[in-house]
């Protein structure tokens, strides 16, 4: 039997891995500079979790979660997005705002795979909780700008919208619906159902949107309250110069939001063009069991950032390669990388088996190793080494401390080249 990956999960290798190191690395960056520290909360949880703070009538909740009963007959779900965790965690181990908190994280959903969706896919994010100020939800845009800008994404806009408090929504919804209901037969099958169960994420469809152009806004629906908070968020975001189109069919697929929710998106994705996104949720922690904290968070997709990223390509460093001539070299040569590793930036690699040193000059010459440390029985006596420099095919018999110096500086003129 030949054994394949899973649809929609994938292996990372290679330059794939590395490009996706490359984007880790430089969005750590962004977010170590605002000062959060990192959370990493488990892949299982138990499935109450996600149906108390996502919603049970959400298509997360409803369709797309990875469920099973464990060995104790326990409802369990692989994790399908990160927030929920991290609360879940702030909690549980009596965390005390402020916090600033990030993460890199798989997450789970069981949708059909396609560009940028997958059933295994990570996420960076990051979730502030314990402040109320409006000028937070600004921070946080700024944030993701910043980070969209560290990764190189070409053509990014950013809408948002406000969806208010529970309550607000709530009257909304009874309004909404009876919009909707003497339109029932124009909508698609799935908004039929969320008809009854949740019509906001009507708003949200591709398949109905041009007949929706004329449904009542939720904005309208707000209070004096929220209104006068989405517009100090706008005015916030107009200050430090951030560009965005207000999207009133924006509700984003999760129930924990309260006022600001927002989206980056980018044309180069195709139907899946959203890139991150998030929001304001000020009820989630006491919904969850915690205090009456507000809090705000978000998270990008990293192989949707990966698809679009404009950032070169990992600057490759080939090894060094450390070959003993025979047998009874080997050892020699396995010390002698072990001190190379401790001097050089480049990788060095040892050949622990004595096969033909034709065969392995080969293998130094497809992994295009700069330079080649040979160990033959006159070396070993002599307490020397022989590099090969690989692209003129000079050699050079060194004591090992000259050697080390001859390696960086050859090494640092071609890399300066």
């Amino acid at each position: 039997m030949k054994f394949t990956h899973l649809k929609g999960f994938e292996d990372w290798w290679g330059e794939d891995l590395a490009r996706r190191e490359q984007m880790i690395a430089r969005l750590r960056e962004v977010l170590d500079r605002y000062g959060f520290s990192w959370i990493l909360t488990p892949t299982l949880e138990r499935t109450e979790l996600f149906q108390r703070s996502v919603g049970e009538h959400t298509d997360i909740v409803e369709k797309e979660m990875f469920t099973f009963e464990d060995r104790g007959k326990r409802s369990v779900t692989l994790r399908p997005e990160g927030t929920a965790p991290v609360v879940r965690a702030v909690i549980e181990h009596r965390l005390q705002p402020p916090l600033r908190l990030a993460y890199v994280i798989n997450n789970f959903r069981a949708e059909k795979p396609q560009k940028g969706r997958l059933r295994e896919f990570w996420q960076i994010g990051a979730e502030i909780i314990g402040f109320a100020s409006p000028l937070a939800d600004v921070e946080l845009i700024q944030l993701g700008v910043d980070l969209l800008n560290a990764a190189r994404i070409p053509d990014w806009h950013l809408e948002i919208h406000s969806i208010g408090t529970p309550e607000e929504r709530r009257a909304y919804r009874e309004v909404l619906r009876s919009y909707l209901l003497p339109r029932k037969d124009q909508l698609c099958r799935d908004c039929q159902r969320r008809l009854e169960t949740n019509p906001l994420r009507v708003l949200d469809c591709k398949i109905d949107s041009p007949s929706l152009r004329d449904a009542p806004r939720l904005v309208e629906h707000l209070s004096p309250e929220s209104r006068a908070f989405y517009d100090q968020v706008k005015e916030g975001l107009h200050r430090a110069g951030i560009p965005f189109q207000e999207n009133p069919a924006l509700v984003r697929g999760l129930d924990y939001y309260t006022h600001t929710v927002f989206e980056f998106k980018t044309p180069h994705l195709g139907a899946q063009d959203t890139l991150g996104g998030g929001g304001r949720y000020d009820r989630l922690v006491r919904h969850l069991g915690g205090g009456d904290w507000p809090a705000l968070g978000f998270a990008f997709g990293l192989e949707r950032l990966l698809l679009v990223s404009q950032l070169p390509p990992p600057d490759p460093r080939p090894p060094v390669w450390v070959f003993g001539v025979d047998e009874a070299d080997l050892p020699t040569a396995l010390q002698t990388a072990h001190k190379l590793r401790t001097t050089l930036t480049y990788p060095v690699q040892f050949y622990p088996d004595p096969r033909s040193l034709k065969a392995r000059m080969r293998l130094a010459n497809r992994t295009q190793a700069p330079a080649v440390v040979l160990i033959g029985t006159e070396e070993r006596r002599a307490g020397q080494v022989r590099i090969r420099w690989m692209d003129s095919g000079e050699e050079q018999v060194l004591t090992l401390e000259a050697a080390v110096e001859a390696l960086k500086r050859r090494l640092r003129s071609s890399r300066e080249a």
